[in-house]
């Protein structure tokens, strides 16, 4: 089923919710807010090209990818231990703390240095991840047009990117999640 036809499913009441974030908080959303639609703006057909990277860790900096596998780790165990824990309100919240946001970009800047110089496999992986959130950023840009408000859901490694753009971005005006959970 379809994006959209699963929302409208899920406002007569035929569409159980799945645990997806665009279902459990937009769906919910649209339904209180009493919204027909709801936009996607993710390009997943660009995806974060870290093969080579990781090739070039592997091969000339195994202390380096040593870091960014055992930090990787460690957030994916503080990641599970959350979401055995914490409730979805304690969940977003966690997940719009600006320095979470800011220790998830960090993990594209730790390696963006890999292989400068030469094949510059670090910046290239950290731009097709920000190559994907520019095009989410253009749909949002088109969508927050003059006197509309829009609600972005997104996973931390877009929003850390994506909140620091549209803040720099004169003609819109954000505002954090925080204060409405």
């Amino acid at each position: 089923m379809e994006f959209q036809e699963r929302l409208q499913a899920y406002l007569d009441g035929a569409h159980q919710l799945s645990s997806s974030e665009i279902e459990q908080v937009g769906f919910r959303v649209a339904k209180q807010c009493e919204v027909p639609t709801i936009q996607a703006f993710d390009h997943i057909d660009i995806s974060w090209q870290g093969d080579a990277l990781f090739s070039f860790l592997a091969e000339h900096d195994p202390e380096l990818e040593a870091e960014v596998f055992a930090l990787l780790d460690e957030l994916e165990k503080e990641d599970t231990a959350a979401h055995g824990t914490m409730s979805l309100r304690e969940l977003l919240i966690r997940e719009a703390d600006p320095a979470r946001e800011s220790r998830n970009m960090d993990l594209y800047l730790m390696t963006n240095m890999a292989g400068a110089g030469e094949g510059f496999e670090g910046a290239d992986a950290a731009a097709s991840w920000w190559h994907r959130n520019f095009r989410m950023l253009a749909l949002l840009q088109q969508a927050a047009t003059p006197g509309e408000r829009v609600l972005v859901i997104a996973g931390s490694g877009h929003t850390a990117i994506l909140r620091q753009l549209l803040e720099v971005d004169r003609r819109i005006r954000v505002h954090s999640i925080l204060p409405y959970l």
